[in-house]
């Protein structure tokens, strides 16, 4: 079978016969620093009807930085990850189901990938498979750069191995300051409720 295309995309997966097998959890990182807590329930209100959520993180408010890694003054983000299981392959979840959540919530993209936004939706982690094209990077870069991303990943993921890169999820996470972040039980608990079919 030959790698898989998009029909906006072209060319998008690793070859199939690399793949472990097509139907693995999915970690989905998100984030949103424009109506925060409306804009993540939102998204998992429009998401549970399309994959099967598995689990869903704390969710954590840190300060929005700059290309310089430094506070840049702007609304703190709240992040927070997702589990999830569905039959799509990561290019299909990305383009066919989280890109028009995100534009459902006002997204707009820009070149700046600091910039503020109402919705942040990111292919985190899909099983042992390695995507690497000009659209997606899987397992996301980030997951070895911020707290944010790894922190809530490892809640829904447990120590995994990284696919590609052999780090220990909770190495990563060991190494970083998590002290940055600051839990906002209150959302957390109304994802929980939603996950629960009691909101």
């Amino acid at each position: 079978m030959p790698a898989q295309e998009h029909e906006r995309y072209g060319p998008t997966l690793v070859p199939a016969h690399e793949y472990k097998h097509m139907n693995q959890p999915m970690y989905i990182g998100v984030g949103a620093n424009i109506n925060p807590e409306q804009n993540i329930v939102a998204a998992l209100k429009l998401l549970m009807p399309q994959v099967r959520v598995l689990s869903v993180s704390a969710f954590y408010w840190s300060d929005a930085v700059g290309r310089d890694g430094q506070p840049s003054g702007r609304p703190p983000f709240l992040n927070g990850a997702i589990a999830v299981d569905t039959p799509l392959d990561a290019v299909e979840l990305k383009f066919d189901v989280l890109r028009p959540i995100e534009e459902t919530q006002g997204r707009v993209r820009t070149e700046n990938s600091f910039a503020d936004r109402p919705l942040d939706l990111d292919i985190l982690v899909w099983g042992r498979n390695v995507v690497d094209t000009e659209h997606l990077h899987v397992p996301d870069p980030n997951i070895l750069n911020w707290v944010f991303v790894a922190l809530p990943l490892f809640e829904v993921a447990g120590d995994i191995v990284l696919p590609g890169v052999d780090h220990h999820l909770r190495q990563i996470v060991e190494e970083m300051d998590t002290g940055l972040l600051r839990r906002n039980e209150q959302l957390t608990k109304r994802l929980a409720q939603i996950l629960a079919g009691k909101d």
